[in-house]
C-alpha cells in the first residue's frame, strides 16, 4: 500500500524552525505492518544543490503509528486484478460510442439495480443466517462432543457410583426395602 501522513502528523516546510526529517506531503510505501504500527519506506533527496547525475535518492525507512497515515493506494492483488479486469471498459467508455453507450443504457442499468437489490438483500440475510446455523451446529456438536467423552471417564463412573452408594445408605438398591 501506498500511504501518506494524516493532516496532524505532518507540518509544512515553510512553518518549522529546521528541515524535516521526514518530508510531510510525501508518499510512502508500506514494508511491514507489526500490530498498531507499519514500517514505511521513503524517498529523501540530498539536496538540490549538492546533487549530481549518478546521486540517487536516498531510501529510509520509519516506523509509524497507523493513525498517523492514510491510505492513498492499495496496491494488494484483489486490487491489481480489478484494476486489470477495468482497463478495457475505461478504454471503452472513453470513447464516443462509450459515451453514447452509457447515455443509452443508463436508466435501464439503474432499474435493473433498482429491481434486483431486494433479491440482494434476501441474499445476505439468508448467507447470515446460514452463518449463524452452521455456528450454532459447530457449537452443539463441540458440547455433544465433550458430553460423551466426559460420560465415559472411568473416574467420572466410579464418582457416580460412590454418590449413589451414599445416598442409598451404603445399601444396595435391592436391599433397601428388605
Amino acid at each position: 500500500d501506498i500511504v501518506a501522513l494524516e493532516s496532524f502528523a505532518r507540518r509544512s516546510s515553510r512553518w518549522a524552525s529546521c528541515r524535516p526529517i521526514l518530508p510531510p506531503m510525501q508518499p510512502m510505501k508500506v514494508i511491514a505492518v507489526r500490530g498498531s504500527h507499519i514500517l514505511v519506506e521513503y524517498h529523501r533527496n540530498r539536496g538540490q544543490a549538492s546533487r549530481r547525475i549518478d546521486d540517487k535518492d536516498l531510501r529510509m525507512t520509519i516506523r509509524l503509528h497507523r493513525n498517523a497515515v492514510f491510505v492513498l493506494e492499495r496496491t494488494n492483488v484483489l486490487d491489481q486484478a480489478l484494476h486489470v479486469a477495468l482497463i478495457p471498459t475505461d478504454f471503452f467508455m472513453s470513447t464516443p460510442v462509450g459515451r453514447a453507450t452509457a447515455n443509452v443504457a443508463g436508466p435501464y442499468v439503474e432499474a435493473v439495480g433498482e429491481l434486483v437489490m431486494p433479491a440482494l438483500l434476501s441474499a445476505r440475510i439468508m448467507w447470515s443466517a446460514a452463518k449463524t446455523a452452521s455456528v450454532a451446529g459447530v457449537h452443539g456438536l463441540q458440547a455433544a462432543t465433550a458430553t460423551v467423552v466426559a460420560s465415559q471417564d472411568p473416574r467420572r463412573k466410579q464418582r457416580t457410583r460412590v454418590h449413589r452408594q451414599s445416598e442409598h445408605g451404603g445399601r444396595n438398591e435391592n436391599e433397601r426395602f428388605v
